[in-house]
């Protein structure tokens, strides 16, 4: 998930004021994408030219247009909305608003474990449980929640065994990290790490902003980045993550 890079090296060999000749060398490195290869999606509002305003990915979303797709080039694969409820560029992400928009990524089945990465900020609800991430055809699959309609916190992995519940203002960016493995899951958010249970569940697909089914307990806030791996990963390899997505999109960890 690599972006190549090019440097340019020019010189000019000069002998008694006359030109004789110039040489041109061509070095490529790499820069900018996740420090762990073998991503599943990347969906990433900095990437250019990847937020569309329809499902079918003719006309790129500029800032305040409804996204209907979020593309990522490498796998192929968008997280669309073919309908109204659509969320709105920003200049930096996606906001939803807690009301019906939401986005649905035909990823296949979704089998334990798997690992997943966001970068988001609350931005208030009513409500008191609001689905950040599910299945799109089965409730409580790799479901992240927040249960507290008082402010950005109590985000929990379903089935709720353990609550993330560090006090953050509405509109505080964070990176939060799931590994997705039954008893043996792990919901990290901006360093502070909790033990969880996600439950059995497997469902199919990945729901942004609400939850897996109806859809119902949609989520307000703004989504900057989702990436998404099929295994489970290491703490060392959550770190590696975790500190070049707080770099790329400015968040303190």
């Amino acid at each position: 998930m690599t972006q190549p890079t090019a440097t340019l090296t020019l010189s000019l060999a000069r002998s008694g004021g006359v030109a004789l000749g110039l040489s041109l060398s061509l070095s490529t490195g790499s820069s900018a994408g996740p420090p762990v290869v073998g991503s599943a999606l990347w969906l990433d509002a900095l990437r250019p030219g990847t937020l569309f305003q329809d499902a079918a990915r003719t006309t790129l979303a500029g800032g305040g247009d409804p996204v209907g797709s979020w593309y990522d080039p490498d796998s192929g694969i968008g997280a669309i909305q073919s309908g109204t409820a659509r969320p709105v560029r920003a200049a930096e992400g996606l906001t939803f608003d807690g009301v019906d928009d939401f986005l649905d990524a035909a990823i296949g089945a979704r089998p334990q474990p798997e690992t997943l990465y966001l970068v988001l900020q609350g931005t208030g609800n009513a409500a008191a449980t609001q689905t950040i991430t599910d299945s799109v055809n089965s409730l409580n699959a790799g479901r992240l929640l927040t249960t507290s309609s008082a402010s950005f916190r109590h985000l929990t992995l379903f089935s709720g065994a353990a609550v993330e519940n560090t006090a953050r203002a509405y509109g505080t960016l964070v990176v939060a990290s799931l590994v997705i493995h039954g008893a043996s899951s792990v919901l990290r958010v901006n360093g502070v790490e909790v033990a969880a249970n996600a439950g059995t569940n497997t469902g199919s697909g990945l729901r942004l902003c609400a939850d897996g089914g109806n859809p119902q307990s949609d989520f307000a806030g703004q989504i900057r980045m989702v990436l998404r791996y099929a295994s489970a990963h290491s703490a060392a390899e959550r770190l590696a993550v975790e500190t070049w997505a707080a770099a790329r999109h400015g968040v303190t960890l």
